[in-house]
């Protein structure tokens, strides 16, 4: 039996269970000081003089125009907000990339482990039989920013490791998108990065949200330490508020200013990070071409994805391939739904069903031939299923292709 490459793209919905915000509720957190305040420690926020109280309400100052303009635009997104404000805006765009890490560090998901999907997550990316080796059919593509997935694949590298003294570039760049080792070395060679590989990678789409910029991670300390280690939570934010955090953003980048997408976007490559990103994306392109079963975690597949999953997509253009089998993950898809042809509003199912029937002939399949069942599905099927860890528990086992 041949076994086939399972790619599993991950939302806002994968973190919801280590405490991360839904896309509403993170919106709410970057545009609203009210919303934002009553996450911050009081210790930080009252009226005093110590440095990190001062420090603190003069970040809170700085970026309430950054927030207004959010606010009063009624934009739903950062990724909306970035991609339509205009060159004169940029200052705006770096705070309110910098807001969005600092509303992602309000708390500390190890305080509460035990309640996240992505313990089960990482225990299933391994081989069942081998202590460090990840198996060969997965690959993980996020849209989230956090970097808690991250920290938890490397740090299980890092335990795993047969001598534990040692440090592996190579793997670490499998489960950092390469962050690990690229930008330390902004001349490095990135063409091997992009060529597809019998490996597990996880790649994160619209880069990360370290507490560092790009050209300051030069260890696991430094890129995890502060947000899930070593730091209670009035430290940890102060650090994260000061005027260096609003003059250096996080490395979080999206595909219309890296690559030359539909939209006449130019893409800007002045940095490291930028170069890493469009690597990334030419990655993920190179290993879609192959791809046997399709799941969609916890993603809305809202508009501003669609240029960028259309370049992925497009890698199977040309291409004589058997359909692959599909899965989604939603809690709020509707049970009774028989057929992609039948979804309303605004769900994951939806924007699959729009997806799929702008790329028909990429998918080899067309909408009113797929089947949805209730089982694990074939190629040309598709699974609605509600929850993360049932989809852990029942679709990460091995896709038999046959013979």
């Amino acid at each position: 039996m041949t076994t086939g490459k399972h790619i599993i793209f991950l939302g806002a919905g994968a973190s919801a269970t280590s405490g991360y915000p839904l896309a509403n509720e993170l919106r709410l957190r970057i545009s609203s000081e009210r919303k934002l305040e009553e996450n911050i420690p009081l210790e930080l926020i009252r009226p005093g003089i110590q440095p990190k109280e001062i420090q603190a309400k003069l970040f809170l100052e700085n970026t309430k125009d950054s927030r207004k303009l959010f606010r009063r635009g009624g934009f739903g997104s950062l990724d909306e907000f970035c991609k339509l404000m205009n060159e004169d805006d940029q200052s705006h765009v770096k705070q309110m990339r910098s807001l969005t890490r600092l509303a992602l560090a309000l708390h500390n998901p190890e305080d509460k482990f035990e309640n996240s999907d992505y313990y089960a997550f990482v225990q299933r990316l391994f081989k069942p039989d081998a202590l460090g080796l990840f198996r060969t059919d997965i690959r993980v593509f996020s849209y989230n920013y956090d970097v808690y997935l991250d920290y938890l694949l490397t740090r299980a590298v890092e335990a795993r490791a047969l001598d534990r003294r040692t440090k592996n570039d190579e793997l670490f760049d499998t489960t950092t998108s390469g962050f690990w080792s690229f930008c330390k070395t902004p001349d490095k060679n990135l063409n091997s990065f992009t060529e597809k590989q019998s490996a597990f990678l996880h790649l994160k789409l619209h880069g990360a949200a370290y507490p560092n910029p790009c050209s300051e991670l030069p260890d696991l300390e430094s890129m995890f330490g502060l947000l899930f280690e070593n730091e209670g939570s009035l430290s940890r934010l102060s650090k994260l508020m000061t005027p260096d955090s609003l003059s250096k953003p996080p490395p979080i980048i999206f595909p219309w200013e890296v690559l030359d997408l539909t939209s006449g976007s130019h893409p800007e490559l002045h940095n490291p990070a930028h170069k890493l990103v469009k690597a990334i994306w030419s990655r993920a392109c190179n290993e879609f071409t192959d791809v046997a079963k399709v799941s969609f975690v916890g993603t809305s597949l809202h508009n501003y994805l669609h240029d960028g999953l259309a370049r992925i997509f497009r890698s199977r253009s040309g291409l004589e391939k058997r359909p692959p089998a599909f899965v989604i993950v939603n809690k709020s898809e509707p049970d009774t739904l028989a057929s992609l042809s039948n979804c309303s509003g605004i769900s994951t199912a939806c924007g699959v069903h729009r997806t799929i029937q702008r790329y028909e002939k990429m998918f080899s399949v067309r909408v009113p031939d797929i089947k949805v069942v209730k089982t694990s599905p074939r190629p040309g099927e598709i699974r609605i299923m509600k929850t993360f860890e049932e989809f852990i528990a029942e679709e990460m086992v091995p896709f038999q292709l046959g013979e």
